[in-house]
């Protein structure tokens, strides 16, 4: 056997023995590592369109969203119509990366919007950062900077926390809102909000979402408010 004959045989045996040293991914580790991929789409009905404590639309409005997440990745995509009219004012764009550490989740995104205001489109900007916690009450705190129409910030703190009641899980959530943007006159403490929805599912992919809110306003320039509706919501 000639020399390199004899050296690509030892390199056969010597790639074989590293390999070995290398434990063989089981099946159940090969499909856990293809990226999540989950797509839904929100038909919500409202009442109003209440954004940040404040009023936004004070009729009944149909509020669209397509949510598309991959891994740590989420796109969304958000829509606004007043039911009555069936003028479309608002449609947004937002992505957001959240990455879990222990109990703590580390969020980062930003936002793309367009509203119609006197029959003309004005866009707005956002980045936001958002830290929550997997604890009791879920306690979560976001802090959004606006860069166009309503340049400025708003910081928002929350809890959340999941009720049985009667074999239906409630979701109990209440917000504590801080503005400094020009969206409103003030500045400062703004609104506190108390909600309630209970998801009923129908099917495997298909569940109805009824919910209620009430916003306390803290601030002159706005108005206690009584919110809610119901959401219908389809999981590809």
């Amino acid at each position: 056997m000639s020399i390199s004959k004899k050296i690509g045989k030892i390199a056969i045996i010597s790639l074989i023995g590293l390999a070995s040293l290398f434990p063989k991914k089981t099946k159940a580790e090969e499909i856990q590592e293809k990226p999540a991929v989950n797509l839904s789409l929100d038909n919500a009905f409202s009442n109003k369109y209440l954004f940040w404590g404040l009023n936004f639309w004070d009729k009944p409005v149909w509020q669209p969203m397509f949510n598309l997440n991959i891994n740590y990745l989420t796109l969304n995509l958000f829509g606004n119509m007043e039911i009555g009219s069936r003028d479309v004012n608002e449609a947004d764009a937002f992505v957001d990366f959240t990455y879990p550490i222990n109990k703590i989740n580390t969020s980062l995104g930003a936002g793309y919007y367009n509203f119609k205001i006197n029959g003309k489109w004005v866009k707005d900007r956002e980045l936001y950062t958002k830290i929550g916690m997997n604890i009791p009450l879920n306690p979560s705190i976001v802090f959004h900077r606006l860069f166009g129409l309503g340049k400025g910030s708003y910081t928002e703190a929350s809890l959340s926390e999941d009720v049985e009641i009667n074999n239906l899980v409630a979701n109990l959530s209440g917000k504590l809102g801080y503005d400094t943007s020009k969206y409103r006159e003030g500045r400062g403490f703004s609104h506190v909000e108390a909600g309630i929805k209970v998801p009923i599912k129908l099917t495997e992919k298909m569940s109805i979402i009824p919910n209620i809110n009430f916003s306390k306003a803290l601030a002159r320039d706005l108005e206690n408010e009584i919110y809610g509706g119901i959401n219908w919501r389809y999981d590809f």
